[in-house]
């Protein structure tokens, strides 16, 4: 699968400085621009700023979009990876069943035999 630049990017930075330190960075982004909301909302008494009202800066919005974008590529969690890990341990099984279903060539010969 061809990867776009932006994607190469996103993924490299993701690599780059782990994932679950991209997830922690990911996680106190998010969480300063929803106390800028909370700060907002706070005094009013209906609640109705939200995320699309807030301010953010360009880095922020560029830095939740690396790192979201990253993190999806870099997941092995996905269902074609589940997928492949299934049909892996079928496999493993099934050379499993089939090896101990196989006898040992002395055990042929004895057989013939008696």
């Amino acid at each position: 699968m061809e990867l776009l630049e932006s994607e190469v990017k996103a993924k490299s930075f993701v690599l780059k400085v782990s994932r679950e330190r991209a997830l922690s960075v990911l996680d106190k982004v998010c969480s300063r621009i929803q106390r800028r909301i909370e700060r907002a909302n706070k005094d009013m008494i209906v609640k109705y700023i939200d995320d699309s009202c807030v301010r953010k800066a360009d880095w922020e919005v560029e830095l939740i979009y690396q790192l979201k974008l990253g993190l999806m590529l870099t997941d092995n969690n996905s269902a074609q990876a589940a997928r492949e890990r299934i049909i892996a341990r079928r496999l493993k099984q099934k050379e499993l069943r089939l090896a101990a279903n196989k006898k040992p060539a002395f055990y042929l010969i004895q057989e013939q035999f008696n």
